[in-house]
């Protein structure tokens, strides 16, 4: 997202601000049509463990421009370094995503 975008500028007015924000990314993602230095499209991961199997992503989309910076922040579990991983070829395939790259 651009910093000049204005999230509460929306055509649907039953839509959450945050809602058309996400919406937006995802339609940005998927075109991949800008200077793009990382495009991510319906990227999950899920871990296995003892007790059941967890999702760590679901459905991400990002888009990210060159000269952008981007924060990822979040509570403890919620994905981050799973993300991280993901993104320089670290660790097990993500379990769903189509491509990771410009």
């Amino acid at each position: 997202m651009l910093p000049s975008e204005d999230l509460t500028d929306q055509s649907d007015t039953d839509t959450d601000p945050e809602d058309a924000g996400v919406e937006r990314e995802r339609k940005r993602a998927e075109a991949g049509d800008e200077d793009l230095a990382l495009r991510v499209v319906g990227l999950s991961q899920q871990h296995a463990s003892r007790m059941a199997d967890r999702l760590a992503l679901e459905d991400l989309n990002l888009a990210v421009t060159k000269g952008e910076v981007v924060g990822v922040v979040g509570a403890n579990g919620a994905g981050k370094s799973t993300l991280f991983k993901l993104l320089v070829g670290d660790g097990s395939p993500p379990s769903s995503g189509k491509r990771l790259g410009p």
